[in-house]
């Protein structure tokens, strides 16, 4: 089991590699990295979202996954309570580099680098739940991690974030499940077919786009990454939030899914998600709303490292026994 995963992140963590090689050889821009970024949150993404929730849920199926966001919300709010603990120990720079430490603490990447783990390793199912999951992730983040990043104060014009296009397609994916599961979409002549045949039109039709959204999303990983300083790796304070979150709260996230009750398909998603290194958008969410950047930075190239090692170790470690 520990050998495939790690076969399998080293696969996911390759898919970086041309981003990472066009970026240093100055092939692929910081404005094309960032339009990339854009095109894949703006359309691409939500099309997986929309198709992948009409095809992989029932509405009963729906009922029984609402505990994912709950799970993946109390997840982050577990990072953020370790983080608070840690802080007064701890001299910083200034309130900023607190900021963005208490941030990393919290937050880590929910959406784009599981969703391959999560797809090669449980299949199009749990891919459905994994995005599902993500919902309790947005939520935090546009609370919980404002509320950090501003330096304790949430400020309600933010909120307008949750209107984001991946959230929407979230919403008219469970939406399509629900009008579909009691017959509304009948009464619409076309649309309940594109809706209810996989080779429907409309739905196929963002199935081949929604296919790009991993090989993209790996893609601007692997030129963010490439651009970041590897100078912070000196910090001591980059290294302690980078254990702190690629195996302190992963091990007590782990244990708290064992002790838990949850069916095994949702175990294995909520695993998956507990043990990712920092998010890549964590960057631009510092440089935007407060914190140290180049702090922020630092940890997510050092996190991003290191899970090569942590994150076959411990998911294979967690799966082999409580899965």
């Amino acid at each position: 089991m520990t050998l495939s995963l790690v076969l399998n992140v080293l696969a996911i963590f390759l898919m970086m590699t041309p981003g990472f090689v066009l970026r240093r050889r100055g092939a692929l821009s910081e404005v094309g990295t960032a339009d990339l970024a854009r095109l894949s949150v703006a359309a691409i993404y939500p099309c997986l979202i929309f198709t992948v929730i009409v095809e992989s849920f029932s509405l009963p199926r729906l009922v029984h996954s609402w505990p994912l966001p709950l799970a993946v919300f109390s997840l982050m709010f577990l990072g953020y309570a370790v983080g608070r603990l840690i802080c007064p120990w701890i001299r910083f720079r200034d309130a900023e580099e607190s900021h963005a430490f208490l941030f990393q603490c919290s937050f880590n990447n929910y959406s784009f680098l599981p969703l391959p783990l999560v797809a090669v390793l449980f299949g199009p199912k749990a891919v459905g739940a994994l995005i599902l999951s993500s919902l309790g992730a947005e939520l935090a983040v546009w609370t919980l991690g404002l509320f950090i990043l501003e330096g304790n104060q949430l400020r309600w014009r933010n909120l307008k974030h949750l209107l984001s296009p991946p959230l929407l397609a979230l919403v008219a994916g469970v939406l399509a499940v629900v009008a579909r599961d009691t017959g509304v979409l009948g009464v619409i002549p076309g649309f309940y077919g594109s809706l209810q045949t996989p080779k429907g039109i409309v739905l196929h039709a963002m199935q081949m786009v929604a296919a790009a959204t991993i090989p993209l999303a790996m893609i601007v990983a692997g030129s963010s990454i490439a651009t970041l300083p590897f100078a912070e790796l000196r910090s001591s304070r980059v290294w302690l939030v980078s254990a702190l979150r690629l195996l302190a709260i992963p091990a007590l996230a782990l244990a708290l899914l064992w002790c838990l009750p949850y069916p095994r398909e949702q175990r294995e998603v909520l695993a998956v998600v507990a043990v990712m290194p920092t998010s890549l958008a964590s960057i631009a969410l510092t440089r935007v709303y407060g914190g140290d950047e180049y702090f922020t930075a630092g940890t997510v190239l050092l996190t991003h490292l290191l899970a090569l090692a942590t994150v076959p170790l411990l998911l294979g470690f967690f799966l082999a026994r409580c899965c």
